[in-house]
């Protein structure tokens, strides 16, 4: 009885001390890890909307379909647009983006995109996260569409090779950002 009892005894206390040591661990770097997500996401906001000096606040929205949150920038204390995070679903599941909108004369044009989530089929539909892909999207206006066609029109983006589901996705993202922040430069209550 007793080479079953000593086994299962020192099972169970490597068990707890393990899980005390995680416990603690976790408790320990839980500010850093929390000050991690801020960097990464100021650094993202500003990769987006360069001409941005500072950022307000990040504003949580409900009720406006895929747009999660936006954040205004500004530039010598005048706003200069806003970073938009949007939620999509891909080919693989939920696809998070960050995007920014100049607002030069209040028009509204995509300055820069980025994937931070994703779960696409990796050399397919993760592809979208690459710059040589989201480039296709800076300085336009207005609605945007999907072509295979080797040259895209001035409104239209040359879907991923294997991926139009994928780049249908980001940019209906896109769509619904530039939509939402002409809501905005327009007073509308978001």
């Amino acid at each position: 009885m007793r080479e079953v009892i000593r086994p299962g005894v020192v099972l169970l206390l490597t068990a707890v001390i393990a899980a005390l040591s995680l416990s603690l661990m976790r408790e320990a770097t839980k500010d850093r890890i929390a000050q991690n997500a801020i960097d990464a996401r100021n650094a993202a906001m500003g990769e987006v909307l360069p001409a941005a000096e500072r950022f307000g606040d990040i504003i949580d929205v409900v009720n406006a379909g895929s747009v999660t949150a936006y954040s205004e920038g500004f530039a010598a204390d005048t706003l200069c647009g806003y970073t938009v995070t949007v939620v999509v679903q891909g080919y693989g599941g939920a696809m998070e983006l960050l995007v920014g909108i100049r607002t030069d004369g209040g028009a509204c044009a995509i300055d820069g995109l980025r994937v931070i989530n994703h779960s696409e089929t990796p050399g397919l539909g993760a592809n979208a996260k690459e710059q040589g892909f989201l480039s296709q999207y800076e300085n336009k206006t207005g609605a945007l569409s999907v072509t295979k066609s080797p040259s895209p029109g001035a409104n239209e983006i040359q879907a991923i090779t294997a991926a139009t589901i994928t780049t249908k996705a980001v940019t209906s993202a896109v769509n619904d950002a530039l939509a939402f922040t002409s809501g905005l430069q327009a007073g509308g209550a978001q």
